[in-house]
């Protein structure tokens, strides 16, 4: 294991980071470095340029990465917490727009997201 993906798996995130690599969602990857880190953009984008530059060696079968969405990544690690809390105060518009700005996935995706989250 690289001392980067053990300074991940110390954040709980290795997995994750290592499945939207695989999808090439480069700019997940990097947010989610970003924003459960600590560090800036320039050391997030490196991290994950060191990260993708080499096969995995944890020894993960990504043969499940198609069926698990980008946002059920995202979610998992908290990147939502704006959307569910715009839910919590019934402000729907709102949380369909931040989830758009966030993931970048469509109006409609991001409206699926928010009604999946309401209940």
């Amino acid at each position: 294991m690289t001392d980067d993906e053990i300074f991940l798996q110390k954040h709980n995130i290795l997995t994750s980071v290592q499945e939207l690599i695989q999808r090439n969602e480069m700019i997940s990857a990097i947010k989610l470095v970003k924003d459960k880190t600590g560090l800036g953009l320039k050391e997030s984008k490196d991290l994950v340029d060191n990260i993708s530059k080499f096969p995995f060696s944890s020894a993960q079968n990504f043969n499940h990465v198609s069926s698990v969405s980008t946002n059920e990544i995202l979610q998992k690690n908290n990147i939502g917490e704006e959307i569910n809390t715009l839910l919590q105060q019934n402000k729907k518009l709102e949380a369909i727009k931040a989830g758009y700005r966030q993931h970048r996935n469509g109006l409609t995706q991001c409206e699926k997201l928010c009604r999946k989250h309401s209940k």
